[in-house]
């Protein structure tokens, strides 16, 4: 009996604390971020970008669009940043990371005729939303540190989450996704 209740215990500390908390909306439940994408329809996933490494100002600056989308019940989520962090290997400095602005409204993640929120609130709980992965700031530090850089053609790993308040007044981040872009040499042509 003795033994009965220590496994009781041990099963119940394991199923308490291993389950996360909504608070943190751990691995993305109730604030899922499911990829890039290259319109605001969502058309077309992303899984990576081709860029040439050009040495004019803002020449490095990529835009994309988020896929974001509510699972809650009853409750609507503004959406307020974009967190990037940025990793280069063979790289001899650290790229500092960027928080974008991030604009849009998550309406509830279940039926509609369940919900207590105004009735002109936004039904959709899926929101493609455009934002700068490599902001203009990054694209110029690039630049000003290209010998600290590895040799074109390189890879540098993206890794972003969303940040986003709900209607309830909880600040959620979304679980990460990660995207590379790999710089390729910028090729001049010939009479053009």
């Amino acid at each position: 009996m003795k033994r009965l209740g220590i496994i009781f215990i041990l099963l119940l500390t394991f199923f308490v604390t291993g389950c996360g908390d909504s608070t943190r909306n751990d691995q993305g439940v109730s604030f899922t971020f499911f990829g890039w994408f290259d319109d605001i329809a969502g058309a077309t996933n992303v899984t990576g970008h081709t860029i040439p490494f050009s040495s004019e100002a803002g020449g490095l600056e990529l835009l994309s669009f988020a896929g974001l989308q509510n699972n809650l019940l009853g409750q609507g989520i503004r959406l307020q940043r974009m967190k990037n962090e940025y990793f280069i290997p063979g790289a001899t400095i650290s790229i500092p990371d960027t928080s974008t602005s991030l604009t849009g409204i998550l309406g509830q993640g279940g039926p509609i005729e369940t919900s207590t929120l105004p009735d002109a609130f936004p039904a959709a709980n899926i929101s493609y939303s455009g934002v700068a992965i490599i902001t203009t700031s990054i694209g110029e530090y690039l630049i000003l540190n290209r010998e600290f850089l590895p040799d074109l053609p390189f890879t540098m790993t993206i890794r972003s989450t969303a940040t986003g308040v709900t209607t309830a007044g909880k600040t959620l981040e979304s679980n990460p996704v990660t995207v590379d872009v790999v710089f390729t040499s910028d090729i001049a042509i010939g009479g053009l």
